[in-house]
């Protein structure tokens, strides 16, 4: 049986790890429109579980459909808001979901010229949602 991780697991590894991990990037934490789209994501199991698929069926990096959700109410992106992006999505997918490995691939959108899809030798975990038996709404 797949391993269940819950939005509020991820979003609490977040909040705990990320700024320690990558103190380069600490402070996007909590701090404009770029953090909360990314917050955004992480709080809704169907989305990331969107994100989840893209990247491990269709090989498009989370960054890349970070953009083509997002992208409209982003707009362009500066180096460093492109490389905490990055490392957003390194951190969830790495730390806080399990996976082991990453791959470069091109990736044109948004003024990114690559970015990391993940990978993993077993089964990748199901996302959830928090509901109050603590199973929620699942990301199928």
């Amino acid at each position: 049986m797949a391993k269940i991780v819950t939005t509020q697991q991820i979003q609490q590894k977040l909040k705990e790890d990320f700024a320690r991990k990558y103190r380069r990037f600490a402070s996007y934490v909590g701090a404009g429109e770029l953090w909360d789209s990314l917050m955004d994501t992480v709080a809704d199991p169907v989305l990331l579980g969107h994100y989840q698929f893209c990247n491990d069926v269709m090989g498009i990096p989370p960054a890349r459909v970070h953009f083509m959700v997002w992208g409209q109410r982003l707009g362009q992106l500066n180096r460093e808001e492109k490389q905490a992006l990055g490392a957003f999505w390194g951190f969830v997918f790495k730390e806080a979901l399990g996976y082991t490995d990453q791959q470069s691939v091109s990736c044109v959108i948004g003024g990114l010229k690559t970015a990391s899809r993940y990978t993993r030798l077993d089964s990748p975990p199901l996302i959830c949602g928090d509901g109050a038996d603590g199973l929620g709404k699942a990301a199928v």
